[in-house]
C-alpha cells in the first residue's frame, strides 16, 4: 500500500546512497536517481543534501517525507474503513514494539490474537522507545508499546503493563563493594542509593531508550558520572553482560528470572525511579480500525488478566 515516493525516499534516506537504496528497492540506480530529481524538480525543492558523505535529508526534504507520511496514513485509514464495512475481521494491522516488548509482552499476546483473528496479519515494527512516540504520532504503525509518561498530546491509549526498575550489580561486584545481598533473584530487595554505586562500572543504553533516560536523571540527580562499560541496543543484552561482570545496570524486574541465577544480585532504588508503566497506544482523532481495535481488548485481557475494556477508553 506505500506510495512509491515514500518507499524510494525512505530508502534512500536510510541507506544514504542511491547505489545501496536502489539494489534495496530492485530498481536501477540511474532511474532512482532520476526519480529523485524529478520530484525534486516539480516541487521546487532540494530532498537530499548530496555535498558530502552520505545523502542526507535537507529541512525541505524532512517536510516532504513527513507530509508522504501523513499522506499515507490518511490513504491507508480510508482503504481501512471501507475493508471494515465488508469483512471487520481481515486486513493488515501494524504495531509498534522494542525488541525486549515483542520477547516479553507481545509473544504472550499475538498466539491468542492469531487464534481468535486468523484473517487479520501482524506486522511488527520494531524501534526505540522514543522512535515509537514517533511512528505512533505520525500514522507509522496502527498501535505501538510505549512508556506512558512519554506519551505526548497527539497519542490516546490504555496502560497494559507495570515493572519496577532495578539496579542489577555482578555478585563479584557487589562483594567488592561491600553490599549487603539478599540472595539471587529474592525480594524484597535491599534499598540502595545511586550515589554509593558511582564508582562501578556501567552498561546502559543507546539514547532514545527510556533506561538510557533513567540513567542520565540518576546521574543528574546526584551529581555523579559512573564509567560507562558499554551501549547496547537492546535492553535484551543485559543479562548476559551483567551476569559477565562487565558492570551494572538498570533494569526491569521482568529480567529478574533471567538473571537471578547467573551471578547477580539486585537492589532497589527506592522512590528515585517512578515505577515503569507501559501504555498501548494509538493516534489521537483518527479512525481506529476494528482489528486494531480487537487488538487493544486482546492486548488487555492478556496482560492485565480481566476484560471489560471499551473502544472509548483508548
Amino acid at each position: 500500500m506505500t506510495g512509491k515516493p515514500l518507499r524510494y525516499l525512505e530508502a534512500v534516506a536510510q541507506t544514504g546512497a542511491i547505489s545501496a537504496a536502489a539494489r534495496q528497492l530492485f530498481v536501477s540506480p540511474p532511474s532512482l536517481s532520476q526519480f529523485v530529481k524529478r520530484l525534486e524538480e516539480d516541487n521546487g525543492i532540494v530532498i537530499f543534501d548530496r555535498s558530502s558523505g552520505p545523502w542526507k535529508l535537507t529541512l525541505e526534504g524532512k517536510y516532504f517525507l513527513d507530509c508522504e507520511r501523513r499522506i499515507e496514513a490518511i490513504l491507508r485509514e480510508r482503504h481501512q474503513y471501507f475493508e471494515d464495512l465488508k469483512t471487520g475481521l481481515s486486513g493488515e494491522l501494524r504495531v509498534g514494539s522494542t525488541q525486549y516488548r515483542s520477547e516479553t509482552l507481545l509473544s504472550r499476546i499475538l498466539p491468542v490474537f492469531a487464534e481468535r483473528y486468523p484473517g487479520i496479519r501482524v506486522r511488527i515494527t520494531e524501534l526505540t522507545t522514543q522512535e515509537l512516540v514517533s511512528a505512533a504520532g505520525n500514522g507509522e504503525v496502527d498501535c505501538a508499546f510505549v512508556i506512558s509518561r512519554m506519551m505526548t498530546k497527539e497519542l490516546v491509549g490504555v496502560e497494559v503493563y507495570q515493572e519496577n526498575v532495578l539496579l542489577a550489580v555482578p555478585r563479584k561486584l557487589a562483594a567488592r563493594g561491600g553490599m549487603k545481598v539478599p540472595g539471587p533473584g529474592r525480594p524484597p530487595f535491599p534499598r540502595i542509593s545511586f550515589s554509593k554505586v558511582a564508582d562501578l562500572p556501567f552498561i546502559i543504553m543507546k539514547s532514545g531508550q527510556a533506561f538510557r533516560e533513567y540513567f542520565e536523571i540518576l546521574c543528574a540527580r546526584y551529581g555523579v558520572k559512573p564509567a560507562v562499560a558499554l551501549e547496547t541496543q537492546s535492553i535484551l543484552t543485559v543479562p548476559a553482560l551483567v551476569s559477565a561482570g562487565l558492570g551494572a545496570a538498570l533494569v526491569p524486574d521482568t529480567l529478574c528470572p533471567e538473571l537471578g541465577e547467573k551471578e547477580v544480585e539486585f537492589f532497589s532504588l527506592g522512590g528515585d525511579l517512578p515505577v515503569n508503566t507501559l501504555s498501548l497506544v494509538r493516534r489521537r482523532g483518527k479512525y481506529v480500525p476494528r482489528a486494531c481495535q480487537l487488538f487493544f481488548e486482546t492486548a488487555y485481557t492478556v496482560l492485565k488478566g480481566s476484560g471489560g475494556l471499551r473502544s472509548a477508553d483508548f
